[in-house]
């Protein structure tokens, strides 16, 4: 699948968030070391983001962050409208999942693959896995909003 047509279907996603599709996969492979365009070698990700992206790190790592948040509403059922439409709508959405990852991590290492085996003790209250987290939160914000009220403040105030 193509990250940037989802499955050959023609999309509108942000260009922040199809730039930070982008940016994770020049990240994963380092493919910054690879650009035989003096102007565009870089040795680092870090250089790569401010000579070719024209943003800081940090910044490119949200984008990324919020890129992966939109693809995983996208493989969960999700579709335009229904999408976060900038990096600013999918913080929050971010930061809760990982904290929901988090919780469900400690559960992982606590109770390991009787999770998956469905063979916890009885009594014992496993959480959410982190996609049903973001589906229940995500869910919840475009019931509670019509879609141009949808802001990361009121995501945010939904959400914590």
């Amino acid at each position: 699948m193509n990250p940037l047509t989802l499955s050959g279907q023609p999309t509108r996603l942000d260009p922040e968030v199809r730039v930070g599709l982008v940016a994770d996969c020049v990240r994963q492979y380092k493919l910054y070391e690879k650009f035989e365009d003096a102007k565009r070698n870089c040795q680092t990700f870090a250089e790569s983001c401010r000579k070719i992206i024209g943003k800081s790190e940090w910044y490119v790592n949200k984008i990324i962050a919020a890129a992966k948040i939109c693809l995983k509403l996208i493989k969960l059922g999700f579709q335009e409208p229904q999408l976060p439409d900038c990096e600013y709508q999918a913080r929050p959405l971010v930061r809760a999942y990982q904290k929901a990852d988090q919780v469900y991590q400690v559960a992982r290492k606590k109770y390991g693959t009787a999770i998956d085996d469905g063979a916890v003790p009885e009594g014992v209250e496993i959480p959410p896995t982190p996609d049903e987290v973001l589906v229940k939160n995500w869910n919840k914000v475009i019931s509670s909003l019509p879609t141009h009220h949808i802001t990361g403040n009121k995501i945010a105030e939904i959400l914590f």
